[in-house]
């Protein structure tokens, strides 16, 4: 572990240390913010049976065994809280709704004239010195596994009940709006980047996908959408279709050898979701009638999918398909147990499991974008290094003759400089100094030549040493006088250091203007600017 992981570890080991010895002193009162709490109904319940008979329920939730197609009915004695206005909350299974108080029908939900049943939430309104009176609920279903399910039953105000939905349930909505968050980035940013290998598409509509199914099943969706035909056909229309993109993206991208096997996974996915609508919409299978098909074509596809990527991993040993096979592997395990769980009619359950492999499946993806990304930033971090190294002059830091050449050829590909001009400069007599002096001293002369140089021109532009005595400015100072002034400030610095050594430092200069308008070319200009500069170095002699 290195010096900077450690500091950093520590930090963080001694903010929560802090905070928690901070709150281990004293005897702090709880000011959490509350917003109501409801109470629970779920005791002193009778079923009333077809002969008037009355049986005692145990407690609610509860489940009755019931063999014919009729509705069933319960009843209780409000207590004493109901001298007061109260509201009950029940949540219904795919079922007709009536309440009776006293025998008058007090609320009345009626699924018969809709296309599609759906589980909701009914919040009724119970009317003041209600208290003593008898309240019952029946309930109806078409659906023989849907028969004879009591959900539990709470008591409050409006606030209270709709906490309560919120505690138990917001958690796994929240969960669905972040992977759906998640999956309309993944598409956007597909879509923007417009690359042919932007694969990670198909990963962003199967998140949306698999997203709505947990909002759907969240139980909260009802708050936001209050049409029952999205309510009740939702989660059913997204189990059918949320394995298409992901097959799409396992048969374009990690497999090798068995695309046939994943091309007629696709069709038979895009065939049951098309059937399984046209059916329910019709009105000859309903998408609740339907849905063990979907489930059972999901487990033989996943089974399938974890066979042909366990062969193409054991033939490949490839490092994609090993992220794959541990992802589906999860995925198949939880999805196992949904349908499984579905098929013993434990509706209350449906979602837990898949709620859990989506979190350790985000974990997993998560862990894995954080490695890619240290590897990337790594990766560009010693590109960078390098691209600094190739283009850079080790003695002065001026960028070199390779960055001079780079930049000529952006200048001739763009052509958005109409003028620039160019600046050649020879330190004299480089040879002598060598010689006379020695390499070091040499060094020390090309040094301070590039500095003034630099500290000179390039507030105008961008200046290179080409290597040995030679360097070169590009900047886009056209004007005559203002350039002499400049050509007069190095030519003050160059005498000014001169008299400070033990040897000749002069510096001879040629410079032209290149002007994209007059049918000039840039080798005419460089040329042009090397012989002024040769020019003045004769001049000297």
């Amino acid at each position: 572990m290195d010096r900077n992981r450690t500091i950093s570890i520590s930090i963080l080991v001694l903010f929560f240390g802090t905070i928690f010895m901070i709150g281990m002193i004293g005897t702090a009162s709880n000011h959490r913010l509350t917003l109501g709490t409801s109470t629970q109904l779920n005791d002193g319940w009778e079923r009333r049976m077809d002969d008037d008979k009355i049986i005692p329920i145990e407690s609610l939730p509860t489940r009755f065994i019931l063999q014919e197609h009729t509705p069933y009915t319960i009843m209780t004695t409000l207590p004493s809280d109901f001298y007061e206005a109260q509201h009950i909350l029940i949540r219904t299974s795919l079922s007709n709704l009536t309440v009776h108080l006293d025998g008058s029908v007090l609320y009345q939900a009626n699924f018969e004239t809709e296309k599609t049943y759906a589980s909701t939430w009914h919040i009724i309104n119970i009317p003041q010195e209600s208290a003593g009176s008898t309240l019952s609920i029946t309930l109806d279903t078409p659906y023989d596994s849907m028969r004879g399910i009591i959900n539990e039953i709470s008591y409050g105000d409006f606030v209270s009940l709709y906490t309560q939905i919120i505690r138990d349930f917001g958690m796994r909505f929240a969960l669905g709006l972040i992977t759906l968050f998640i999956g309309i980035t993944f598409v956007l940013t597909s879509l923007i980047l417009r690359r042919e290998d932007q694969y990670t598409i198909y990963l962003g509509v199967f998140a949306i996908l698999f997203s709505l199914w947990l909002i759907s099943e969240s139980r909260i969706l009802q708050f936001i959408i209050g049409n029952p035909n999205i309510i009740g056909s939702l989660s059913y229309v997204s189990i059918a279709l949320f394995p298409l993109p992901v097959t799409i993206y396992a048969r374009s991208v990690i497999v090798a050898d068995h695309k046939r096997f994943f091309s007629i996974a696709i069709a038979l996915f895009i065939l049951n979701t098309l059937l399984v609508t046209l059916l329910h919409f019709s009105g000859i299978a309903t998408f609740f009638v339907t849905v063990p098909v979907s489930m059972a074509l999901l487990v033989i596809t996943i089974t399938m999918m974890l066979v042909v990527l366990l062969i193409e991993y054991k033939r490949y040993r490839n490092n994609t398909t090993k992220r794959a096979l541990i992802i589906f592997s999860i995925l198949a395990f939880f999805s196992f147990i949904e349908v499984i769980v579905f098929s013993l009619s434990d509706f209350r359950r449906t979602s837990d499991f898949a709620v859990m492999g989506l979190v350790i499946i985000l974990v997993v993806i998560f862990i894995g974008l954080i490695q890619f990304s240290f590897q990337n930033y790594k990766g560009s971090l010693e590109r960078t290094l390098y691209e600094k190294l190739a283009y850079t002059d080790q003695l002065t830091g001026a960028p070199n003759r390779f960055a001079y050449f780079k930049d000529i050829e952006t200048i001739k590909q763009l052509n958005d400089h109409p003028c620039l001009r160019f600046i050649y400069f020879d330190l004299d007599k480089l040879k002598t100094i060598n010689d006379n002096f020695g390499h070091s001293t040499g060094d020390h002369a090309i040094q301070n030549a590039y500095n003034m140089i630099e500290s000179t021109f390039s507030h105008k532009g961008k200046c290179y040493r080409m290597g040995g005595d030679e360097f070169v400015c590009i900047i886009e100072e056209t004007d005559d006088i203002s350039f002499n002034k400049d050509i007069d400030l190095f030519s003050q610095r160059c005498l000014e250091f001169d008299t400070k050594t033990d040897y000749r430092f002069n510096v001879s200069i040629g410079s032209a203007v290149y002007n994209a308008d007059k049918n000039q070319t840039l080798t005419d200009i460089l040329r042009q600017s090397d012989e002024m500069m040769y020019q003045h170095k004769q001049s000297k002699r």
